[in-house]
């Protein structure tokens, strides 16, 4: 992964809708070029873009090509912010933050920062269906029509994505962090031709990420064994506190109860 471009100059600033003539920045991120003459390039993201890009992943396809994404070396965080600041540089209304600008700007992103270019090719069949052999060079078109809209400016600096992020932190695009082995230039060289599996077949398994992924699932298994617990043993001791008289009435303190922890 390439993330350190000095000579790339933005600002990332959030504001509500109907705040332009007031503008304060959030945030501001100043950054020098070469000459150290120092440029600031200003981005306005309104509720409605950052919904209107969440919402494309409600798509059952686009789910499931996360889902597949199972290593995110197509999908890692920094790769979806990269498709939002493309959005926003290519002035997209929010009709145009559609499943197909997704897929273009996606792809774009993972041309310009990632080595293994055979991973690129995988977003064809998701994004171009079974016909995606005829069709790939249209889409290479698009994704060049795309480019030149956001005149060139592809370089996208890790710290504008991180600013992008930190607009909704909790949302679970961003939780999507590339383990570390799959960090860096890993190129492979072989004999076998790269076969593209398409949404019609289970991702290549990966041993690693496998014990990661069973890692994490013994953790929530206990945090939530651990919850249980503490729960039935505040439930207790609150049952213990309440008079007989009244624990007798049976509704009002059981829809308390519920209240509280359902």
């Amino acid at each position: 992964m390439k993330r350190s471009h000095k000579s790339e100059i933005s600002v990332t600033v959030w504001v509500k809708p109907n705040t332009i003539p007031s503008l304060q920045a959030r945030r501001c991120l100043e950054l020098k070029n070469e000459n150290e003459h120092t440029l600031t390039q200003i981005i306005v993201v309104h509720d409605q873009e950052m919904s209107a890009f969440f919402r494309i992943f409600d798509d059952k396809l686009i789910h499931k090509f996360l889902l597949m994404d199972s290593c995110y070396k197509l999908t890692d965080k920094y790769l979806l912010a990269m498709t939002f600041v493309y959005f926003k540089r290519a002035g997209f209304i929010i009709a145009e933050y559609t499943v197909e600008n997704f897929f273009i700007a996606l792809h774009l992103a993972n041309t310009m920062e990632e080595d293994e270019v055979e991973n690129t090719y995988e977003i064809f069949p998701w994004a171009l269906g079974k016909s995606w052999g005829i069709l790939f060079k249209q889409f290479i078109k698009q994704r060049d029509k795309l480019w030149v809209r956001i005149k060139f400016r592809a370089r996208v600096h890790r710290n504008v994505c991180e600013e992008v992020m930190a607009i909704e932190p909790s949302h679970p695009l961003w939780q999507r962090n590339r383990p570390e082995h799959h960090g860096f230039a890993q190129r492979q060289y072989g004999d076998q031709p790269y076969s593209l599996r398409g949404p019609w077949a289970s991702p290549v398994f990966c041993a690693p990420c496998h014990s990661l992924t069973m890692i994490r699932r013994d953790e929530d298994s206990r945090r939530k064994t651990v919850k249980t617990e503490c729960e039935a043993q505040i439930s207790d001791s609150c049952a213990e506190e309440v008079p007989k008289e009244e624990s007798s009435c049976g509704s009002t303190h059981d829809t308390s109860m519920d209240w509280i922890y359902g």
